[in-house]
């Protein structure tokens, strides 16, 4: 991310866009920075700009069984769905209501809605970069985020694939 912010920085000085295959929060993060274009999918086979290889398992083995997860706005990261409704219920968490997560709360997680909710969730986050200062816009969700993991006490704080380490990583590089 310093190399996109850096590439960025000089683009911007000598009057050019930046275009770069970015998507997702990724593609958000640069666009704070200053990169133009920014696309995304469902899932990471749609949001990646390569091709995927199939990862075989071992024959007449079951595949692992899917995760189920939603984007959480707060946390900026995908966790467990059931740790999606553990901190709804936390001071300072701000779930994002799409019609995609609320059908869902009614319903029960499927893969799809939720690829649908992360759609919604990150689309809503790129437009709000559309200021003057698209940094400071991120900055601020960044440091929101940063803000309530720091209100959870020890035990309540997300652990495992649920944590949202990429915070502490952003923060600077968005001053």
């Amino acid at each position: 991310m310093r190399g996109y912010k850096e590439l960025a920085a000089v683009a911007a000085s000598e009057e050019k866009q930046l275009y770069l295959p970015n998507s997702g929060l990724t593609g958000w993060m640069a666009s704070a920075l200053g990169a133009t274009g920014f696309s995304t999918g469902q899932g990471w086979p749609e949001q990646a700009f390569a091709r995927q290889q199939r990862a075989g398992g071992k024959p007449g083995q079951a595949p692992n069984p899917r995760i189920p997860r939603l984007f959480d706005s707060t946390l900026l990261h995908t966790v467990e769905f059931a740790e999606s409704l553990r901190l709804r219920g936390f001071a300072g968490h701000r779930h994002y209501d799409s019609a995609f997560s609320l059908e869902m709360d009614t319903g029960g997680h499927d893969f799809k809605t939720a690829g649908l909710h992360y759609l919604m969730a990150v689309g809503r986050l790129q437009a709000k970069l559309n200021t003057s200062r698209p940094n400071i816009a991120a900055l601020r969700r960044v440091r929101r985020g940063a803000t309530f993991l720091k209100s959870l006490n020890r035990v309540d704080r997300p652990a495992g694939l649920n944590r949202s380490g990429q915070l502490d990583t952003w923060e600077p590089l968005l001053r």
